[in-house]
């Protein structure tokens, strides 16, 4: 059904996005004004076909992604904006195709990104913008196949990837960065095929 969003004014206080239907084919959710308070977006339904969310502007405050449905087919998840404060992007919805969360912004502090669904397939999760801060990315899921995580940017500070779920297929975690401090990658599941750092 081709479904757009699309936010590009300035000085947003409190926005949430409920998407809780099902069935929504090449849905687009585009925000790309600048200053917002406290923003959400949440889609709880089922059967998302060509899913995109992209956040584009400056100064988020409080930014929270989660997708708690299922069946997801070519999800992308994009903020490349600047200067997060604590942003959360929440999977925790089962069967996901070819999702790619990617963040190429700067100064981002206390990122959290959590994936707690199951079947996820062709998952990518590739950071490359500078200045992290306590950044967090948890995997607890299951039955992962070709997973990878990059992390390209600089400057990242209590860096944690932790791995818990099972039955992972050719992961693979790429940290090409500079300026580590308290970087811990913890891996605590179970099934582990064709495990690459690089």
């Amino acid at each position: 059904m081709s479904l757009t969003v699309s936010l590009r004014g300035s000085c947003y206080r409190a926005l949430t996005i409920y998407l809780r239907g099902s069935c929504y084919h090449a849905l687009t959710v585009s925000i790309r004004g600048s200053c917002y308070h406290v923003l959400t977006v949440s889609l709880r339904g089922s059967c998302y076909h060509a899913l995109t969310i992209s956040p584009r502007g400056s100064c988020y405050h409080a930014l929270t992604v989660s997708l708690r449905g299922s069946c997801y087919h070519v999800l992308s998840v994009y903020l490349r904006v600047s200067c997060y404060r604590a942003p959360t992007v929440s999977l925790r919805g089962s069967c996901y195709h070819a999702l790619t969360v990617s963040l190429r912004g700067s100064c981002y502090r206390a990122l959290t990104i959590y994936l707690r669904g199951s079947c996820y397939h062709a998952l990518t999760v590739s950071l490359r913008g500078s200045c992290y801060h306590s950044l967090t990315v948890s995997l607890r899921g299951s039955c992962y196949r070709a997973l990878t995580i990059y992390l390209r940017g600089s400057c990242y500070h209590a860096l944690t990837v932790s791995l818990r779920g099972s039955c992972y297929h050719s992961l693979a975690v790429s940290l090409r960065v500079s300026c580590y401090r308290a970087l811990r990658v913890s891996l605590r599941g179970s099934c582990y095929r064709a495990l690459t750092y690089l």
